[in-house]
C-alpha cells in the first residue's frame, strides 16, 4: 500500500439532488496491495479501506473519528465527543468509492458504467411490479437497489427483488419498504454509477 494514499485520493462534489451535504471520494485499486480486500484489521475493515476513510475523514475535518462496524457489518464512526458519523463504502474493479455524512444514514454503490449484466441476472433481480415499468440500464439498476440494502445493513443477504424502485425523475428514485420510504440518488461519476440511499 503507497505511503502517500491522501494525494491519490480524489474528492468529488455531492450529487446536486441530495436533500443533505454528504463528502464523497474515490482512490484508484492500484494504490492498495494485490490482496487488499483479504487483510483485515481487528475492526472488520480492510487495511486499505481503513487507511482511505481515515484519510477521507481527517481531510473534512473528523481528525479524531473511531471506526467501528454495526453487527451487520454496516461501516459507521464515532467522534471523541460520542456524535455518530455516516460511513459508506463501494468498490469496483479500479475504484474504492466512499461517502462520509454527518447527520444522515446512507448507503451507497458504484459499478462501472461498462459492466455488463446478464438477462438473467436482470430478471432475477426485478421485482414483479418493475417488469413491465422500469426501463432503466441493469447495472445502474444494480446500484441503486445495493445501496438501498446497505442503508439497511443487510447488503446482498436480502434478495434485491424484494424490493420495487419507482423512479421520480432523471436521477431520483424511490422505494418503500416496512412502513419507510427511502430515496436514491443515482448518477455517474466518472465512468461510474453511483447511487446513495437514505431514508425520506
Amino acid at each position: 500500500m503507497k505511503s502517500d494514499l491522501g494525494n491519490h485520493i480524489h474528492f468529488y462534489e455531492s450529487p446536486s439532488t441530495l436533500p443533505f451535504k454528504m463528502a464523497l471520494a474515490g482512490i484508484h485499486v492500484s494504490n492498495a496491495d494485490t490482496n487488499w480486500q483479504q487483510n483485515r484489521l481487528e475492526n472488520g475493515y480492510s487495511e486499505f479501506g481503513h487507511t482511505v476513510l481515515k484519510e477521507v475523514c481527517n481531510t473534512i475535518g473528523y481528525n479524531e473519528l473511531n471506526l467501528c462496524k454495526e453487527e451487520s457489518g454496516r461501516p459507521y464512526g464515532i467522534l471523541p465527543d460520542g456524535k455518530k458519523i455516516e460511513l459508506s463504502v463501494s468498490h469496483t474493479s479500479d475504484t474504492l468509492w466512499c461517502a462520509v455524512s454527518p447527520g444522515n444514514r446512507i448507503g451507497i454503490d458504484a459499478e462501472l458504467v461498462s459492466r455488463k449484466v446478464s438477462d438473467r441476472l436482470r430478471n432475477r433481480m426485478l421485482h414483479p411490479d418493475e417488469h413491465f415499468t422500469l426501463r432503466l440500464n441493469s447495472i445502474r439498476l444494480w446500484t441503486i437497489k445495493e445501496s438501498i440494502l446497505k442503508l439497511f445493513g443487510t447488503g446482498l443477504r436480502t434478495n434485491m427483488s424484494s424490493i420495487a424502485v419507482k423512479r421520480i425523475t432523471e436521477e431520483l428514485f424511490e422505494s418503500h419498504i416496512n412502513k419507510k420510504t427511502i430515496r436514491c440518488v443515482s448518477v455517474e461519476i466518472d465512468s461510474h454509477w453511483i447511487s446513495v440511499a437514505y431514508y425520506h
